[in-house]
């Protein structure tokens, strides 16, 4: 798998992980050359809940293969397979033009399905 040990040939590695205020763990993911991505582990499946990419590391697929990848670790783990980000304690949903344009160009593949307006999960 990508996230263990030093940097992978993938351009991901393991930072750290904690756990949050909802019981839940969330473990961030670093880009080489810039940026992370932050994923909390729920019971029905993984949800990248934050995902910044420096500009010079964007268009080089590597949200989509990290997303990918996760997907692989969310059925592992959970049975259940990756999702968008969930709604907050003020019952919204955030995500971002560049993240609903990611999702989409799985649900296009056939890859990934939009289960409610801007919640995606791979099928």
């Amino acid at each position: 798998m990508i996230f263990i040990g030093a940097i992978a040939k993938d351009g991901f590695y393991l930072s750290h992980s904690f756990v949050n205020d909802r019981g839940n763990k969330v473990t961030q993911y670093n880009i080489s050359g810039g940026g992370y991505a932050r994923v909390e582990k729920y019971k029905d499946g993984f949800v990248v809940s934050n995902i910044i990419i420096e500009k010079e590391n964007r268009g080089k697929g590597y949200a989509k293969k990290l997303y990918e990848d996760l997907n692989k670790e969310s059925l592992k783990e959970t049975g259940k397979t990756l999702q968008s980000i969930k709604r907050d304690s003020n019952n919204k949903i955030e995500l971002s033009k560049e993240g609903r344009a990611l999702w989409m160009s799985f649900v296009n593949k056939g890859k990934a399905k939009e289960i409610s307006k801007n919640r995606f999960r791979f099928i």
